[in-house]
């Protein structure tokens, strides 16, 4: 199959593709409940979630009103509309900016006295603790918990997005729209949500060394997560656009009494889900969240797999201030 052309010039329309057995995207098999659909731009044949963009495709496809489109494909379609009218379109952030603005407000936060936070679940080696922060009605999450690898492979598999997509059955979606440098892009990730909605997320993330309480660690790394309005970040019908205001995930490596090398890591979050949602709805995800984890502290722990010996992120220092 061709991929998207935008040309202008002489041109075939794409020949769809027949006989698929698997998403070109997922890779899931088709079922009754999970179909095939044609991107009409490139004529490859993907589920509802990894096709559910409508965009109007250029005049040599002979297609009028908007049309279905891949992931793929969307955002070069998008890209072309950005380059044609740049003031229809949102500005790209500054990734410094966002960087420095999303520290400025987690600094105050990891500052403030271990007993304003109230535990929730300690089952499992999985602690997970709220608190309410000024001037907001949302509450704020921080899971900690412990995992016997080290460092290095504990980043490398936090940082692949298909190991969150296979150990996380509610993300149906995680892609890049962008990326910046080696460490930092802007993401697009799509949640299911029970009864509701499902909810998407346009973020700014960069992997750090050190940590915003060790900043000068080489034994640390650090997440660093923000919600921000991205021109490829288009929304998605019967989706809803969640906002995290502030996510901070730390690695630290240290060394037990027999030698054993461990990874403590601690994730923050402060998250507007957008919308009333119920609380036995928030706590069957809280329920989730904890499994989930556990899933992924097994995965990391059991499987043999290859990493790189120094930590994803060295290089990219963690500025304080």
């Amino acid at each position: 199959m061709d991929d998207l052309d935008a040309s202008g010039g002489d041109f075939d329309p794409p020949v769809w593709e027949s006989n698929a057995k698997e998403c070109n995207s997922c890779q899931k098999s088709f079922t009754f409940s999970r179909r095939k659909h044609h991107c009409r731009a490139c004529g490859r044949t993907f589920c509802g979630t990894c096709s559910n963009h409508k965009d109007e495709l250029p005049p040599q496809y002979g297609l009028k009103g908007p049309q279905r489109t891949c992931d793929i494909c969307h955002l070069t379609l998008q890209q072309l509309r950005i380059d044609e009218n740049p003031d229809d379109h949102p500005s790209r952030p500054d990734p410094q900016q966002v960087k420095s603005e999303i520290v400025e407000k987690l600094l105050p936060l990891l500052k403030e006295p271990e007993d304003s936070w109230i535990q929730k679940v300690n089952k499992k080696g999985i602690r997970l603790d709220i608190k309410k922060l000024k001037n907001s009605n949302l509450l704020c999450v921080r899971v900690t918990y412990t995992i016997r690898a080290p460092l290095a492979k504990v980043v490398h598999v936090y940082n692949d997005k298909e190991v969150w997509k296979k150990l996380q059955p509610d993300m149906l979606k995680c892609n890049t729209l962008e990326s910046i440098d080696e460490f930092s892009e802007y993401l697009y990730v799509l949640y299911r949500v029970p009864v509701m909605d499902n909810r998407d997320i346009v973020a700014y993330s960069t992997v750090c060394e050190g940590s915003l309480k060790n900043p000068q660690s080489e034994q640390d790394r650090c997440l660093l997560t923000t919600s921000v309005l991205h021109p490829l970040g288009t929304k998605v019908k019967g989706t809803v656009r969640a906002q995290i205001n502030m996510g901070y995930t730390s690695f630290t490596q240290s060394l037990l009494e027999g030698g054993e090398v461990v990874t403590t890591v601690t994730a923050i979050q402060h998250t507007d889900p957008r919308g009333m949602i119920p609380p036995k709805l928030v706590n069957s995800t809280i329920t989730r969240a904890t499994e989930q984890i556990q899933l992924m502290i097994n995965y990391i722990e059991t499987e043999e797999l290859e990493y790189p010996s120094v930590a994803f992120g060295a290089g990219n220092r963690i500025q304080c201030s």
